[in-house]
């Protein structure tokens, strides 16, 4: 699970990067308060957004390994009679099942899917300034 954190961590520090160079290039579009629809910085927001999405889905890929691998280890300590008894188990279950009836609206969608919908976002921004460029 330190993988899965570690990989998370990293795909938000990419997010905040490439989010904020599409921030300056919306800034540097809207000077002197209207915007300048120049088609390379629609093409630079259509370049930055793909790279998200596809850097999100590599990520994404990335951490379901770890947390499958992570899930399986804790199957495997769960079936110990003395971690059975201890009842570690009965208790992860629990807490499962408070935590979707808590969040049950978007306990059911993955986090690469937010990540995936900023890029998206960008890469359709990116197309509309391209699309309407002088």
């Amino acid at each position: 699970m330190a993988h899965v954190r570690h990989l998370e961590e990293q795909r938000s520090q990419f997010a905040s990067v490439l989010v904020a160079v599409c921030g300056g290039v919306v800034a540097f579009g809207l000077a002197d308060g209207k915007l300048h629809t120049e088609y390379y910085l629609g093409v630079l927001l259509i370049g930055v957004g793909a790279f998200g999405l596809l850097l999100s889905w590599k990520q994404n890929e990335k951490i379901n390994f770890h947390r499958r691998v992570a899930i399986r280890h804790r199957e495997l300590i769960a079936a110990d009679a003395v971690v059975v008894s201890d009842r570690l188990e009965a208790m992860r279950k629990e807490e499962d099942r408070i935590n979707d009836r808590r969040y049950c609206l978007v306990s059911v969608l993955p986090v690469g899917l937010f990540w995936s919908l900023l890029y998206a976002m960008i890469l359709g921004f990116g197309g509309f300034v391209a699309v309407h460029s002088k």
